[in-house]
């Protein structure tokens, strides 16, 4: 069965209403939270007319759930937020050149270039990294020369990059 279910918020100062539906469709093996009945109508007269108004949001088979709520100290703001469900295109952005270390920089790094990197880059990826201010430069060279753990020990401690994994099209 596909169900729409409707939210609707009403400006109390000048009888303007909005409403959102979202159409689902919900099986015992199943929940699909999307489809193309998802989206969002506006009222001039209280409700006794409607007119589709999704200037601005995104449309399609892949809208979810759209939630409103108008801003009660200015009542003419509506805010919105909509659960988007296509992918992203697989295109990579460009990178901009930078001699900034990254995550991914310490993946396969030998020990031995580590300890040649300069103090200050290795600094600067530490605090823009937000790893604990106990470790700078001098002691995470020290601990890597000590064999405590290796350059990809900062690779690891800060994972792969969740938002590219879980935007890319497979």
């Amino acid at each position: 069965m596909t169900a729409r279910v409707f939210q609707i918020v009403t400006n109390r100062q000048n009888q303007s209403t909005w409403a959102a539906s979202w159409e689902r469709t919900r099986k015992a093996w199943n929940f699909k939270g999307n489809g193309i009945g998802s989206t969002v109508y506006r009222s001039e007269d209280g409700g006794e007319t409607w007119t589709k108004s999704a200037q601005g949001f995104p449309q399609g088979e892949f809208v979810g759930r759209i939630g409103l709520d108008i801003c009660w100290s200015k009542p003419n703001v509506l805010y919105a937020i909509v659960d988007n469900q296509e992918e992203v295109a697989g295109e990579k952005k460009e990178e901009v050149a930078s001699d900034k270390l990254k995550p991914a920089d310490f993946g396969s790094m030998t020990k031995e270039n580590f300890l040649k990197l300069d103090d200050k880059k290795l600094n600067d990826f530490l605090r823009d990294n937000r790893f604990p201010r106990k470790y700078d430069a001098k002691r995470v060279k020290k601990e890597v020369t000590e064999n405590k753990y290796g350059p990809k020990a900062l690779y690891d401690y800060l994972g792969s990059d969740a938002n590219a994994e879980l935007f890319s099209k497979k």
